[in-house]
């Protein structure tokens, strides 16, 4: 049965574990921006990079490991929401990056 928000914040561990998966999608999102940057023929200007860099980092955590961290806490589903955390981050990072600047 799906805990409720409460029980998922009440838990001891929550804190950490969700600073630990938000760090991963960062991880992921500079990897990814990384590889645009270099390996690719999209080329930003600087200030447009540094500002894609810097809001892509804000709002990587709030559009995909906050609800994904919910997700992973409320079914208790560990494996699956760490999947799907890497391929949306890989494909929104890459897929916005080369509309932009392509």
């Amino acid at each position: 049965m799906p805990k409720s928000l409460d029980e998922i914040l009440n838990e001891g561990n929550y804190e950490a574990e969700a600073a630990s998966f938000s760090k991963a999608s960062l991880f992921i999102f500079i990897g990814t921006f990384l590889y645009q940057i270099f390996f690719t023929t999209a080329q930003p200007s600087l200030v447009a990079g540094v500002v894609f860099f810097f809001i892509g980092l804000f709002v990587v955590s709030i559009l995909t490991a906050a609800p994904l961290m919910y997700i992973r806490k409320r079914y208790e589903i560990g494996l699956l929401t760490d999947i799907v955390l890497m391929v949306s981050v890989i494909y929104l990072t890459s897929s916005l990056f080369q509309y932009l600047f392509a």
